[in-house]
């Protein structure tokens, strides 16, 4: 993991370019999907379970074209991670 609160580097290198914000965003390496806080990066929350967190990682969502994106977007509003995970896995 390259960056505490970011899974997708391109959208996140890309949010840095557009707001004007510096490009560390943590101090060490945080699990996909945790809640960090503070400077050290302390671990707040887990957002999913780890195996929940890996198969979001294998379903790599953040690749997807903006079309697929767009078609999709329903599922990621309206499906339970569960389901989600099943249905693009």
């Amino acid at each position: 993991m390259d960056r505490a609160w970011c899974e997708c580097p391109g959208l996140c290198d890309h949010w840095h370019k557009r707001s004007g914000r510096s490009r560390l965003c943590g101090v060490k390496d945080v699990a996909p999907y945790t809640i960090v806080g503070d400077v050290a990066a302390t671990e707040l929350k887990r957002q999913f379970t780890e195996d929940q967190a890996d198969a979001i990682q294998n379903i790599a969502w953040c690749d997807w074209d903006h079309a697929t994106m767009k078609a999709r977007l329903p599922d990621f509003r309206s499906l339970e991670i569960d389901a989600f995970i099943e249905k693009y896995s």
